[in-house]
């Protein structure tokens, strides 16, 4: 296996992983090479891809992954939630490696010296690939399964809260239409104005306009007379339509454009042919009223695992830590002894 910054691959290289994100049931929009491009050029990162291929050049594994600095190794991660990548995790073509034993020691020998790798796995990754005792089970995401009739989908929405809230942006004169680039002008601002309230703080407004220019993302606007009040991006990949980004008028809110924009973006994608419509859980902790918004529609519910491997490294770097900050170290202490105490 080899670990290579996206920048330094040939055109060969990201042919092979491309053909691999394509093949593979469980990858997602979030593995495509051109979005990791995006992430290096727009905001800067180093974006590796932990790549193991066969003498024809055939790409048998794949997982993208950003380096974080520690004391002195680094730690590896996905995309997941810090640059709005909500799903990582390994990609393998079948009959990789072996089909019943579990990939951690593959991958933990190649990422030496980085002291940990954390990844958030898509709901369709085979979990019995990854040892049990590095998995952890951290939300979960509602999907919708669109087999359904348009007629069966409206009638499982809850009436209270999501039909009626649809019912009254229609009244409202609200309609959603195929949206435009220039759009997304209103989708940063409103965007800003939602991450204001948990403290955080938006993405640039390039890398929104150059995600959106990718043939599997599409824009969506909730608009009230000519003003969009409500502006979505969602991705297409596979047979799934991702709910990736979303964002509206504190202002107009009372009309109730993003109940009718999702609705309608789950009437397209039926008509176009896709599965699954995906919202993308977020965390919690992090916006809840965002989080509230998505659980309310009554999509069934799909774990989502983080999956994490230590190494010695990991050891080291912790050590050096606490002796450098020692009051860290009391402070991590004080659960033990309470326990103790009881």
């Amino acid at each position: 296996m080899m670990l290579k910054r996206i920048t330094e691959m040939t055109s060969a290289e990201r042919q092979a992983l491309s053909t691999l994100v394509d093949e593979c049931a469980y990858s997602t929009p979030f593995h495509r090479i051109e979005w990791l491009h995006a992430i290096e050029s727009i905001l800067n990162k180093a974006v590796f891809y932990l790549v193991d291929q066969e003498g024809d050049g055939t790409a048998t594994f794949g997982l993208p992954l950003i380096f974080k600095r520690g004391m002195l190794f680094p730690e590896m991660h996905s995309f997941s939630m810090e640059y709005d990548l909500v799903y990582g995790g390994p990609l393998l073509r079948k009959r990789a490696f072996s089909e019943d034993g579990p990939i951690d020691g593959h991958v933990a020998a190649s990422l030496k010296p980085a002291k940990s790798l954390i990844v958030t796995l898509p709901p369709r990754f085979p979990v019995e690939r990854c040892k049990g005792s590095n998995l952890k089970h951290i939300c979960n995401t509602p999907i919708f399964d669109l087999s359904p009739t348009v007629d069966e989908l409206w009638n499982g929405l809850p009436y209270k809260n999501v039909r009626c809230n649809i019912n009254r942006a229609n009244k409202c004169g609200v309609r959603v239409i195929p949206g435009s680039i220039e759009h997304l002008d209103y989708f940063h601002e409103y965007l800003k104005q939602t991450l204001a309230f948990g403290g955080k703080e938006a993405l640039p407004a390039e890398y929104y306009k150059h995600v959106a220019r990718f043939p599997f993302s599409h824009i969506c606007s909730a608009v009230q007379g000519d003003l969009p009040i409500a502006v979505a991006i969602v991705l297409t990949h596979h047979d799934t339509v991702y709910y990736w980004g979303n964002a509206s008028s504190y202002e107009h809110r009372n009309s109730r454009p993003n109940d009718l924009l999702v609705w309608e973006i789950m009437k397209w994608a039926k008509t176009n042919g896709y599965r699954y419509f995906d919202f993308l859980i977020t965390p919690l902790h992090s916006l809840q009223g965002v989080t509230r918004f998505k659980l309310k529609f009554n999509a069934g519910i799909h774990p989502i695992y983080q999956y994490r491997l230590n190494n010695f490294y990991q050891v080291i770097d912790k050590s050096l830590y606490y002796l450098t900050h020692p009051h860290r170290f009391v402070s991590a202490l004080k659960p033990f002894r309470a326990k103790e105490a009881g």
